[in-house]
């Protein structure tokens, strides 16, 4: 029975196909790190059991073995990779957010409207464009962005200058 689970489980029919998935600069980052950091592990013990037997052969064949602990340990060169990449990360993101917030303190007329909630943000977000677009110059971020980044890069790429009511969503997280 827990064949046929795992089975119904893994091929089943009715997976939504929502979008592509996006492989960011960061996911590309923390990918070469990671792949380094278990090449370089390879070689420190490929060194040591040279070292350690002094037979060529013996090393050789005990490198072949710790290739398959080495794809086990895969999660944790990832973690350490995300780790090491999140300082870098975080003062990115910090510096568009910066940016950001200077582009819309220059911008003196622009009104903000930020919906937050839990469940219909882009739904209202949508209505409230609607109404109000047809009497004042009116933007709102693409799509679902409701990160602070997000919201951020949107700003840095697409705000308008002229541009005097400015509608998104934001997520309820801070």
């Amino acid at each position: 029975r827990y064949i046929k689970t795992l089975k119904s489980f893994f091929f089943r029919r009715d997976i939504q196909k929502r979008d592509t998935l996006k492989v960011t600069g960061r996911v590309m980052f923390i990918k070469i790190v990671a792949i380094f950091l278990q090449l370089f592990t390879l070689y420190l013990s490929y060194l040591g059991l040279i070292s350690s037997s002094g037979n060529f052969l013996l090393s050789a064949y005990w490198s072949i073995l710790l290739i398959p602990v080495l794809l086990f340990l895969i999660p944790i060169f990832i973690l350490i990779a995300n780790i090491i990449s999140l300082p870098l990360y975080t003062y990115f993101k910090n510096s568009i957010i910066r940016k950001a917030s200077k582009k819309i303190s220059q911008m003196r007329n622009l009104q903000v409207v930020m919906i937050s909630g839990s469940y219909g943000k882009t739904t209202i977000k949508n209505f409230i464009y609607q109404l109000i677009s047809s009497s004042f110059r009116t933007q709102m971020t693409a799509g679902n962005i409701n990160t602070h980044a997000g919201i951020a890069t949107w700003i840095l790429n697409s705000l308008d200058e002229n541009t005097k009511i400015l509608v998104c969503e934001v997520d309820g997280f801070h």
